[in-house]
């Protein structure tokens, strides 16, 4: 019996732990230099950040966007916050609902203007689009 109250009490615990240090929507996913996955809450967007990509720790989320590329695929994509750099290139997936064909690719935002990601690619089988981003920004999808 006492183990059982103990292997609960460690149980519960470990569920205060995940709930403290996991993910928080306000505030968002925290990753450090052991590397990290982070997802939008719709679950179109996530970036995967290798270990040693980040020398601190940094709460990451991603969300909607109201800004959208001419042409856009889908919605686009703010990941935030913007501006933080990576040590390693992290890879960004964005999921497609609907249509797709080889010539979508992502775009990032900056300097007021959409520029594409070099090193996309596209998988028609799972509508799914990759590439390697080195920093926190707005992104989109266009076909």
């Amino acid at each position: 019996m006492l183990r059982h109250t103990a292997l609960k009490s460690f149980a519960s615990a470990l569920l205060v732990a995940v709930a403290l240090t996991g993910c928080d929507s306000e505030e968002g996913t925290r990753v450090d230099e052991r590397g990290g996955t982070v997802t939008s809450d719709d679950g179109r967007v996530t970036l995967s950040i290798p270990a040693g990509a980040l020398a601190d720790e940094v709460a990451i989320r991603i969300v909607e966007s109201e800004a959208l590329p001419e042409d856009a695929g889908g919605p686009a994509y703010e990941i935030q916050p913007i501006g933080v750099t990576f040590s390693f290139p992290a890879e960004l997936a964005y999921t497609v609902d609907g249509n797709m064909n080889e010539d979508t690719h992502l775009v990032v935002a900056r300097d007021d203007q959409w520029n594409a990601l070099a090193d996309h690619e596209v998988d028609l089988n799972n509508l799914e689009v990759t590439a390697s981003v080195l920093y926190t920004s707005t992104i989109g999808l266009v076909d």
